[in-house]
């Protein structure tokens, strides 16, 4: 199941992203901020780029993810918004 999703994953990104701007894709099985971070010590990122969004109070919150991933992270974090 992960290998399938990793594929479409890759297909999704190989459509939609310059193949000079195409970084690695990942999927993983856990809680999203722990598997951000695990795969980020494990492939040594040098940046962790994410979306975030929270519909009733996008413009001032972070989601849950991205702020557990930007306090615990050991590099630097790009959270776009919506």
């Amino acid at each position: 199941m992960l290998e399938d999703a990793g594929s479409r994953l890759l297909a999704f990104a190989e459509e939609h992203v310059p193949a000079d701007r195409l970084g690695s894709c990942f999927v993983g099985h856990g809680s999203i901020h722990g598997e951000i971070l695990r795969m980020s010590e494990q492939i040594k990122a040098d940046l962790i780029v994410m979306a975030s969004h929270k519909p009733a109070v996008r413009d001032y919150l972070l989601g849950p993810n991205a702020a557990h991933v930007m306090r615990h992270a050991s590099v630097s974090v790009l959270i776009i918004r919506n």
